[in-house]
């Protein structure tokens, strides 16, 4: 028996079709939460409770849910802080 994962891809980014809207550009997601941000975020479990999370680990882990070049558009605006940054990390990890 062969498998399709190609058709497999397709019907699960059909069937989950994530977006947000931001500085007028809409930013497409996967349908899933990439291997990359998986690890991202595990790894955060590993580390002292107590530690803050620095600005730098946040962008990073918005990067690995919206990709390198969609976090590059999303900085160049004025408006991008560090506190839209979070908000927009804590809606895609509830999505």
């Amino acid at each position: 028996m062969r498998k399709d994962f190609d058709k497999f891809i397709q019907e699960r980014r059909k069937s989950n079709p994530n977006s947000f809207t931001m500085f007028g550009t809409e930013y497409h997601l996967p349908p899933t939460v990439p291997y990359e941000a998986v690890l991202q975020f595990n790894s955060l479990g590993l580390e002292d409770k107590a530690t803050e999370v620095s600005n730098d680990r946040i962008l990073t882990l918005l990067e690995s849910l919206v990709g390198k070049d969609n976090l590059k558009t999303l900085v160049t605006h004025v408006e991008f802080d560090m506190e839209l940054a979070i908000t927009l990390l804590n809606y895609l990890l509830d999505v």
